[in-house]
């Protein structure tokens, strides 16, 4: 501290005259003050300092730092790895995805045949009843079930079982009956 002290009293005293001292006296002072500025206290060289322990500090320094960039590049190599691993990892579940979802597609239309070809025989089946008895039994089905059956079922026999139904519930199955399915 007392260097820097006298420093700065010899500044203000020469501030003015500055450019009269040699170019190495002002070299050294810039430099003095650029060290004193970048450095941090501790590690300031107090005038008992020798170079040789500066030379060990910045051997210190330099060992430290690589040090610490190998352990970023470890990192970096360990990060890069699991990103990998994370990159195939999201492949093999859009892979699986696509599967399980062409699967599921395959399945629904396999569901919805199968419900086609029953309701295409019960259609057999409600063909043959009597139309009273048709009414009755179709009346109390699901609306989307009857409506199915109904659309499968002959004209003629459709129309005999709606004559036997009331005749707000027939307008209802013939309103819904001239809807687009769903």
């Amino acid at each position: 501290m007392k260097t820097a002290s006298r420093l700065n009293l010899f500044i203000k005293q020469r501030l003015l005259n500055l450019r009269a001292l040699p170019f190495w006296t002002r070299a050294m002072l810039l430099i003095f003050l650029l060290f004193s500025f970048f450095v941090p206290e501790a590690s300031r060289l107090n005038a008992a300092e020798s170079p040789g322990t500066l030379l060990e500090a910045l051997q210190q320094r330099n060992s430290e730092i690589d040090a610490r960039e190998k352990k970023v590049s470890a990192r970096e190599t360990r990060l890069n790895l699991l990103e990998k691993e994370i990159r195939g990892m999201l492949d093999e579940y859009i892979k699986l995805k696509e599967i399980v979802d062409q699967r599921e597609s395959e399945h629904t239309l396999a569901l919805k045949k199968e419900r086609e070809a029953r309701i295409k025989r019960l259609a057999k089946i409600y063909q043959a009843m009597d139309p009273k008895e048709a009414a009755k039994r179709i009346k109390k089905m699901k609306r989307s079930t009857a409506l199915g059956l109904l659309r499968k079922i002959k004209e003629k026999q459709a129309a005999k079982i709606l004559s036997n139904m009331n005749a707000a519930t027939a307008t209802q199955f013939s309103e819904a009956f001239i809807k687009p399915d769903k």
